[in-house]
């Protein structure tokens, strides 16, 4: 009997061995493949990114039958790019005109990579000898041309040299451009992903916006979010060992602008997703890379991170921009978590708190970009800084209406605090326009938030009209100024002409509910909070100055002594560019509120609204 269960022990005891040892046997096998992995997909890819034979063994056979077809192909794409010289100049002109409002990319960065890919390809230089990244910079180049293109000046010689004399042809070439840039990201194969592919991809997704074609630039920054990740953009890098300080330097730079084209890509993703009713491609809980530093430049990252100093001088207001959209959509994030596009019921005090953290990030800005204590100090040397204070003003708004949209029709609370943002929002809106020359009309920032704005409100106004004459007449006064600006802006922008027929037909609705027939009383919004940093700027094309009430004269001189033909272009309507504002997501927010008798017999509803406006 003892023999027996000693017999049993050591046989449990051997399985118990045999056991541990299988687990300890299973667990080095998944360390070694998960080393492997990281070998394949992490270092050796790197080490071989840059080799013929390993290039060869990856690329996408199914487009070509060799490697040398894809590589004549896409060097024949590239030959599309005009001389130097004007390439040089329409950069020039991106960075000097709108790079203060897309950020990407890092100025110092494109402007080494541009130098050393001039010196490399006109000589001679084979595509296949460029490094994975290199070989895809054209493609980033063409998307900077295209929408240099959008924004040219009236001295821009290039423009007479490439024979673009009318908004038409230079919106056309702005097409031939772009569309070459995603051509040849498809050529080089989208199987294995640079850097180059995301910032293409991010500034097609600017230009498409431009152009109205917003389906198109949502899908287009999916891609450009699925390629970053692959690159683990969103994930924190491992510390890496460095042969010369210089070495380590750059490398830090580089990872500091891979940081910052992720907190673009996430305010992006978050932001639009948050305005158009769509699912986020990014969940903040799957993002561990630190956030971008507010650094102006590589040497003085590397004093600050080094010294860890923190010198207001060393400060660059752009990335502030930056940090500052970031930081919101992170809010944004917080806010579709806590369910707030749906009525909260009892669980309304969330709502509160939102609203101050939203409110707290616009009070702790930096004076040179706050709204209320405003430094102008740097204003002269950064011309862009007023327009900055009030895009933020504007997406801060913009923001607390969509905290608010949901709780309106049963929580006055809310309602009073989304007019209220709708209001701030269009008159900032209406402050950025003042300053903004005619040839940079067609901004995305420019016109959506106006658009938003103005037909929420109207909406609130018809369901709820105001009591107070104040409140009605600066009602009317930011709608007829929203008309205003969208007439200006439509013949160059599709979403303007879009929104417009909406805004046309509500503001009918609403005067119809305040019966008034009141005259445009600037005067008054004299009383509402506003950004005040830009209300004694010059407008550098009008010539003329922001009265200290915010009011700005008539816009009818805007277009005095100018050929309306010269403000019109026809290519953004050629193909599918002449996309209708996005009405689904607004109507899914109006419907909530009540159908209203208008007359004796007719019931007014929204859907008959957006149809009527429409058709």
């Amino acid at each position: 009997m003892f023999l027996a269960k000693a017999s049993n022990l050591c046989l449990s005891l051997q399985h118990h061995i045999e056991n541990d040892q299988r687990s300890e046997l299973a667990l080095k096998s998944e360390e070694l493949k998960n080393e492997q992995e990281s070998l394949l997909h992490g270092d050796l890819g790197d080490l071989l990114q840059d080799d013929n034979w390993f290039r060869a063994a990856t690329y996408d056979r199914k487009a070509f039958r060799t490697l040398h077809d894809q590589q004549q192909r896409a060097a024949d794409i590239i030959q599309r790019l005009p001389s130097p010289e004007i390439m040089n100049e329409l950069v020039h002109n991106f960075f000097n005109e709108v790079h203060w409002f897309y950020i990407m990319p890092d100025k110092d960065l494109f402007t080494e990579d541009l130098s050393r890919w001039l010196a490399a390809y006109p000589h001679g230089s084979k595509i296949e000898t460029f490094t994975k990244d290199m070989e895809a910079f054209p493609a980033v180049l063409f998307q900077i041309l295209a929408l240099s293109l959008h924004f040219t000046t009236p001295d821009c010689t290039a423009a007479d040299t490439l024979a673009v004399r009318d908004p038409t042809s230079s919106d056309r070439l702005s097409r031939y451009f772009s569309d070459a840039g995603m051509e040849l990201l498809d050529t080089l194969g989208r199987h294995n992903p640079s850097i180059m592919f995301v910032q293409a991809d991010f500034l097609r997704t600017a230009w498409l916006k431009n152009c109205g074609r917003s389906t198109e630039a949502w899908q287009t920054l999916g891609t450009a979010i699925r390629q970053a990740q692959e690159l683990r953009l969103h994930r924190k890098g491992k510390l890496k060992k460095y042969s010369t300080d210089e070495e380590e330097q750059r490398a830090m730079w580089y990872d500091e602008y891979k940081s910052r084209l992720w907190a673009g890509l996430f305010a992006w993703d978050s932001l639009l997703a948050w305005v158009q009713g769509r699912s986020r491609r990014i969940h903040i809980n799957d993002c561990d890379v630190p956030p971008p530093r507010d650094r102006c430049s590589a040497t003085k990252m590397t004093r600050f991170i080094s010294q860890n100093k923190n010198d207001s001088k060393d400060r660059d207001p752009v990335i502030t921009g930056l940090l500052f959209h970031y930081t919101i959509s992170q809010l944004v994030h917080n806010m579709r978590d806590a369910h707030v596009e749906r009525d909260l019921g009892e669980k309304y005090d969330s709502v509160r708190q939102l609203h101050q953290e939203v409110l707290s990030l616009l009070e702790n800005l930096p004076d040179i970009l706050s709204p209320y204590k405003t430094n102008t100090s740097w204003d002269a040397a950064m011309p862009n800084l007023p327009r900055q204070r009030e895009q933020l003003f504007s997406l801060t708004h913009h923001t607390l209406m969509g905290l608010h949209r949901a709780q309106i029709a049963n929580h006055v609370e809310s309602r009073t605090e989304f007019t209220n943002s709708a209001m701030l929002c269009l008159e900032s809106q209406e402050r950025f326009f003042r300053m903004t020359p005619r040839h940079q009309y067609r901004l995305y920032g420019l016109m959506y938030y106006t658009i938003d704005a103005a037909i929420m409100l109207s909406a609130i106004t018809v369901t709820y009209p105001p009591e107070d004459p104040v409140l009605r007449r600066r009602t009317s006064d930011n709608l007829q100024k929203a008309i205003e600006r969208l007439e200006l802006m439509k013949d160059c922008n599709p979403t303007a002409t879009s929104g417009l027929k909406l805004i046309n037909r509500c503001y009918q609705k609403v005067r119809d509910v305040l019966d008034t027939n009141l005259p445009w009383q600037g005067d008054l919004v004299s009383e509402i909070p506003r950004s005040i940093g830009a209300l004694s700027t010059p407008n550098a094309e009008h010539g003329d100055t922001l009265t200290k009430s915010g009011a700005p004269p008539d816009m009818a001189q805007d277009i005095q002594g100018a050929d309306r033909n010269e403000l019109i272009s026809t290519a953004l309507f050629d193909e599918l560019s002449n996309e209708t504002f996005d009405d689904a997501f607004l109507l899914d927010q109006l419907n909530p509120l009540p159908a209203l008798p208008f007359g004796e017999s007719t019931i007014f509803d929204w859907e008959s609204l957006f149809h009527d406006a429409n058709s």
